[in-house]
C-alpha cells in the first residue's frame, strides 16, 4: 500500500500523539519517569571515562570532582575528556528517551522524529536547512568574530582527541535536545493542551531554563526555542531545528576554541539582539523559500 510521506497530508506535529490509537494522556508520564532512570544510568559510563581520563592524565581525583562543580562559562568542550562531559551529558538524552518508549510502549520514537506517514528522518530537509544555517547562522557569527578583533585573540584550545571526540559528540547533544524538549516535551504539552503554539511556547520556556545565561541573555534563548519549535511546526519534524542547532552550536564553540570569540553566560544587550535577529532571519527564510520552491516540505 503506497504511504503518503507529504508534509502537506500529515497531522499537525506537536498534538499528533493526542490522535494515535490507543493514546492515554497519563503515559507520558511513565516515559518521562523511564527516561530520566535511563539517562541517569547511561551518564554513569559518561562520568566514568572522564574521571578514568583525567586520572590517567595525572589530575588527582580531589581535583576532578571539583571540576565537577566548574560554572557554565568554563564548559570545556575543547579537551577529550571535556567534551565527553559537557557534550557527552546531552548527547545520552536520545538513547535515553529510546529506551523509555521500547519500555513503556507508549508510541513508537519515530513519531517524535515526524508526524509524517514514514516517521523516518528526512535527508533532504536536514541537508537544505544545514545549507541554509551555513549562510544565515554561521557567517554571521564569523563577520562578527572578525569584526570585534577575533584575529589578534587566537587562542587555539582544541586538542587533536578533542576535536575528534567534539565533531563525534555535537551533533548528537544538538539532536538529544531538539528528541527530548521539541519532541517529547513538545509532543506531551500538544497531546494535552490540544494548542500547538501553548506547546511551543512552554517547551521553549523550560528550554531556556537549561541554560545558565543572564536574565537578558535568558531572552534570546527563549527566541530560539520559539524558532526551533515553530519551525518543527511547520515542517512537521525536527529535521530543521536539529540542523541549524548543529550549526549554530558547532560555529560557537569552534570560534570560542580558537580564541575568535568568547561563549559567556554574561550576555551584553548587542549580543542578544544579534541572535534574536539572526535567528528571527533564519525563520523567515525557511518560510519564503519552502513557498518559493518547497525546499522544506517533505515530499
Amino acid at each position: 500500500m503506497f504511504m503518503d510521506n507529504s508534509t502537506e497530508n500529515a497531522p499537525e506535529y506537536f498534538s499528533s500523539t493526542a490522535k494515535l490509537p490507543g493514546y492515554k494522556a497519563g503515559k507520558p508520564i511513565l516515559t518521562g519517569l523511564m527516561t530520566f532512570l535511563f539517562l541517569i544510568l547511561l551518564l554513569i559510563p559518561v562520568f566514568l571515562i572522564y574521571v578514568i581520563m583525567k586520572a590517567v592524565s595525572g589530575i588527582n581525583i580531589g581535583d576532578i570532582f571539583s571540576s565537577l562543580n566548574s560554572s557554565y562559562d568554563d564548559l570545556d568542550a575543547f579537551t577529550a575528556p571535556g567534551a565527553i562531559l559537557s557534550l557527552g551529558n546531552l548527547a545520552v538524552l536520545t538513547p535515553a528517551v529510546f529506551l523509555a518508549f521500547k519500555v513503556t510502549k507508549e508510541r513508537s520514537f519515530g513519531s517524535l522524529i515526524t508526524s509524517r506517514a514514514d516517521g523516518k528522518w528526512n535527508k533532504k530537509l536536514f541537508r537544505n536547512a544545514l545549507l541554509l544555517s551555513l549562510v544565515v547562522n554561521a557567517l554571521p557569527q564569523i563577520i562578527i568574530a572578525i569584526a570585534f578583533g577575533g584575529f589578534s585573540h587566537i587562542n587555539i584550545r582544541f586538542t587533536v582527541f578533542g576535536f575528534i571526540m567534539f565533531l563525534l559528540l555535537l551533533p548528537l547533544q544538538c539532536i538529544g535536545e531538539e528528541v527530548l524538549f521539541r519532541g517529547f516535551i513538545g509532543q506531551t504539552l500538544g497531546g494535552w493542551i490540544k494548542l500547538p503554539i501553548v506547546a511551543i511556547l512552554i517547551q521553549s520556556v523550560l528550554f531556556t531554563l537549561l541554560h545558565g545565561y543572564n536574565s537578558i541573555g535568558q531572552i534570546s534563548i527563549f527566541v530560539t526555542g520559539l524558532v526551533f519549535g515553530l519551525v518543527t511546526w511547520k515542517s512537521k519534524g525536527i529535521e530543521i531545528a536539529c540542523a541549524y542547532h548543529i550549526i549554530n552550536n558547532w560555529f560557537s564553540f569552534v570560534l570560542s576554541g580558537t580564541g575568535l570569540a568568547v561563549i559567556s553566560t554574561d550576555q551584553t544587550v548587542f549580543d542578544v539582539v544579534s541572535t534574536i535577529m539572526i535567528d528571527l532571519v533564519f525563520l523567515v527564510c525557511v518560510f519564503v523559500i519552502d513557498k518559493k520552491n518547497g525546499s522544506f516540505t517533505a515530499d
